[in-house]
């Protein structure tokens, strides 16, 4: 194997003494470290958090309806007797906003959680205070079961 003239660009160093394979390598480790920071930070401090809605009920579907921002709604269910269904949030605990991104990608703040009977009435229906998602880690459970007339909803 024969080894490159003295003055081929193969053995020529920079001013500073690097060759360009160590500047190479220098970039890959530093680009590297940069895809491993949290994604977090890369994206507004937002944390993708589920929250799963489980019917605890014996023999009644459930709906619960996250009311947005601009007033949109995201419907839930129903979610049968027994059932579970999950909804993707995004959570940003240093500001405590919950968002639900929408088809385009815009974050939707989500302002209420209300839950109940399926139906047009919603008078009835049971708000579960959203605080407790301001500060929900990766997964967080909401529990709700009907009753005669409202649905008791925890966090758990």
């Amino acid at each position: 194997m024969s080894r490159p003239p003295p003055n081929s660009s193969a053995n020529r160093r920079h001013a500073c003494g690097f060759s360009l394979a160590a500047a190479l390598v220098g970039l890959v480790v530093v680009i590297g470290l940069l895809s491993t920071a949290p994604a977090s930070a890369s994206n507004g401090g937002w944390t993708s958090t589920d929250l799963t809605i489980v019917n605890s009920s014996d023999s009644a579907p459930l709906v619960c309806q996250f009311l947005l921002a601009h007033w949109f709604e995201v419907s839930i269910g129903p979610i049968p007797p027994g059932g579970e269904a999950t909804q993707a949030l995004l959570v940003r605990s240093a500001t405590g906003d919950v968002a639900i991104l929408n088809e385009v990608g815009d974050h939707m703040a989500v302002e209420r959680l209300i839950c109940g009977r399926p139906g047009p009435d919603r008078t009835l229906w049971t708000e579960p205070s959203v605080d407790r998602l301001r500060t929900a880690d990766r997964t967080i459970t909401l529990r709700c079961r009907l009753g005669d007339t409202r649905a008791d909803c925890q966090f758990v």
